[in-house]
Protein backbone atom coordinates (compact mmCIF):
# COMPACT_ATOMS: atom_id res chain seq x y z
CA UNK A 1 0.00 0.00 0.00
CA UNK A 2 1.48 3.33 -1.03
CA UNK A 3 1.77 6.39 1.21
CA UNK A 4 -0.76 8.19 -0.99
CA UNK A 5 -3.33 5.41 -0.48
CA UNK A 6 -2.77 5.47 3.29
CA UNK A 7 -3.15 9.25 3.34
CA UNK A 8 -6.41 9.06 1.36
CA UNK A 9 -7.78 6.45 3.77
CA UNK A 10 -6.82 8.58 6.79
CA UNK A 11 -8.51 11.64 5.23
CA UNK A 12 -11.65 9.62 4.52
CA UNK A 13 -11.80 8.45 8.15
CA UNK A 14 -11.25 12.01 9.38
CA UNK A 15 -14.12 13.30 7.22
CA UNK A 16 -16.40 10.53 8.53
CA UNK A 17 -15.45 11.46 12.09
CA UNK A 18 -16.19 15.12 11.43
CA UNK A 19 -19.60 14.30 9.94
CA UNK A 20 -20.64 12.06 12.82
CA UNK A 21 -19.54 14.29 15.67
CA UNK A 22 -19.98 17.96 16.30
CA UNK A 23 -19.56 20.27 19.21
CA UNK A 24 -22.27 22.66 20.29
CA UNK A 25 -21.75 25.75 22.37
CA UNK A 26 -24.94 26.97 23.97
CA UNK A 27 -25.25 30.31 25.70
CA UNK A 28 -27.45 30.25 28.78
CA UNK A 29 -28.68 33.22 30.72
CA UNK A 30 -31.01 33.89 33.59
CA UNK A 31 -31.89 36.53 36.08
CA UNK A 32 -31.42 34.04 38.94
CA UNK A 33 -29.19 31.00 39.34
CA UNK A 34 -32.39 28.89 39.28
CA UNK A 35 -33.04 30.18 35.75
CA UNK A 36 -29.68 28.78 34.63
CA UNK A 37 -30.81 25.29 35.69
CA UNK A 38 -34.20 25.66 34.00
CA UNK A 39 -32.67 27.01 30.80
CA UNK A 40 -29.89 24.42 30.65
CA UNK A 41 -32.35 21.52 30.95
CA UNK A 42 -34.48 23.06 28.17
CA UNK A 43 -31.45 23.54 25.92
CA UNK A 44 -30.39 19.91 26.40
CA UNK A 45 -33.93 18.79 25.56
CA UNK A 46 -33.92 20.91 22.39
CA UNK A 47 -30.70 19.23 21.22
CA UNK A 48 -32.11 15.76 21.85
CA UNK A 49 -35.51 16.32 20.21
CA UNK A 50 -36.45 19.63 18.70
CA UNK A 51 -39.64 21.14 20.07
CA UNK A 52 -40.38 18.35 22.54
CA UNK A 53 -40.77 20.63 25.55
CA UNK A 54 -43.00 23.11 23.75
CA UNK A 55 -45.37 20.35 22.67
CA UNK A 56 -45.82 18.59 26.04
CA UNK A 57 -47.71 19.84 29.05
CA UNK A 58 -47.99 16.43 30.76
CA UNK A 59 -44.92 14.43 31.69
CA UNK A 60 -44.52 10.67 31.71
CA UNK A 61 -41.56 10.59 34.10
CA UNK A 62 -40.23 12.43 37.10
CA UNK A 63 -37.14 11.90 39.21
CA UNK A 64 -36.08 13.43 42.52
CA UNK A 65 -32.44 14.45 42.65
CA UNK A 66 -30.11 15.73 45.34
CA UNK A 67 -26.63 16.91 44.42
CA UNK A 68 -23.80 18.37 46.49
CA UNK A 69 -20.68 20.07 45.13
CA UNK A 70 -17.83 22.41 46.08
CA UNK A 71 -19.25 25.46 44.29
CA UNK A 72 -21.95 26.57 41.84
CA UNK A 73 -19.78 25.68 38.80
CA UNK A 74 -19.33 22.08 39.94
CA UNK A 75 -22.96 21.87 40.99
CA UNK A 76 -24.17 22.74 37.49
CA UNK A 77 -21.69 20.26 35.98
CA UNK A 78 -22.89 17.46 38.24
CA UNK A 79 -26.51 18.35 37.53
CA UNK A 80 -26.07 18.23 33.75
CA UNK A 81 -24.19 14.93 33.94
CA UNK A 82 -26.93 13.49 36.15
CA UNK A 83 -29.64 14.60 33.70
CA UNK A 84 -27.66 13.20 30.76
CA UNK A 85 -27.25 9.87 32.56
CA UNK A 86 -30.96 9.70 33.40
CA UNK A 87 -31.85 10.60 29.82
CA UNK A 88 -29.84 7.70 28.43
CA UNK A 89 -30.90 5.20 31.13
CA UNK A 90 -34.62 5.98 30.88
CA UNK A 91 -34.94 7.11 27.24
CA UNK A 92 -36.53 10.24 28.66
CA UNK A 93 -36.03 13.85 27.71
CA UNK A 94 -36.31 16.07 30.76
CA UNK A 95 -38.05 19.38 30.12
CA UNK A 96 -38.89 20.88 33.46
CA UNK A 97 -37.40 21.23 36.92
CA UNK A 98 -39.01 22.05 40.23
CA UNK A 99 -36.25 23.32 42.54
CA UNK A 100 -36.86 22.75 46.24
CA UNK A 101 -33.47 23.94 47.49
CA UNK A 102 -30.61 25.66 45.69
CA UNK A 103 -27.44 27.05 47.23
CA UNK A 104 -23.94 27.42 45.80
CA UNK A 105 -23.16 23.87 46.95
CA UNK A 106 -26.48 21.98 47.02
CA UNK A 107 -29.40 21.27 44.70
CA UNK A 108 -32.57 19.39 45.68
CA UNK A 109 -35.13 19.17 42.91
CA UNK A 110 -37.53 17.12 40.85
CA UNK A 111 -37.10 16.87 37.10
CA UNK A 112 -39.95 16.02 34.76
CA UNK A 113 -39.61 14.42 31.37
CA UNK A 114 -41.19 12.78 28.38
CA UNK A 115 -40.41 9.24 27.29
CA UNK A 116 -39.27 9.03 23.66
CA UNK A 117 -38.55 6.14 21.33
CA UNK A 118 -35.65 7.92 19.63
CA UNK A 119 -33.61 11.10 19.76
CA UNK A 120 -32.98 13.58 16.92
CA UNK A 121 -29.36 13.89 18.03
CA UNK A 122 -27.45 12.06 20.72
CA UNK A 123 -25.41 13.95 23.29
CA UNK A 124 -22.24 11.94 23.66
CA UNK A 125 -20.70 14.08 26.36
CA UNK A 126 -21.11 17.25 28.29
CA UNK A 127 -17.74 19.01 28.23
CA UNK A 128 -17.29 19.76 31.91
CA UNK A 129 -14.00 21.60 31.59
CA UNK A 130 -15.62 24.20 29.31
CA UNK A 131 -18.66 24.89 31.52
CA UNK A 132 -18.44 28.39 32.92
CA UNK A 133 -21.24 30.35 34.53
CA UNK A 134 -20.88 33.57 36.39
CA UNK A 135 -22.89 36.33 37.91
CA UNK A 136 -22.95 39.65 36.06
CA UNK A 137 -23.51 42.17 38.84
CA UNK A 138 -23.93 45.05 36.39
CA UNK A 139 -26.82 43.37 34.59
CA UNK A 140 -28.11 41.64 37.74
CA UNK A 141 -28.12 38.28 35.95
CA UNK A 142 -26.26 35.00 35.47
CA UNK A 143 -24.81 33.69 32.23
CA UNK A 144 -22.39 31.29 30.67
CA UNK A 145 -21.64 28.73 28.00
CA UNK A 146 -22.33 25.00 27.87
CA UNK A 147 -20.34 22.76 25.53
CA UNK A 148 -21.78 19.48 24.26
CA UNK A 149 -20.35 16.80 22.00
CA UNK A 150 -23.17 15.61 19.77
CA UNK A 151 -23.51 12.60 17.46
CA UNK A 152 -25.80 13.38 14.53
Amino acid sequence: MSNLTILREQNRRLRLFQVRKSYLKIKIQGRLLQDIYRNSICEMAEILKSGICRDHKHYSSFVSISINAKNHQNLLRKFLNKILGLTVAQNTIFCSINIHELTNTKLVAQVFGVWVSEFDDEIIAFKEDNCRIQEDTFKDSWGGLLHFEVKK
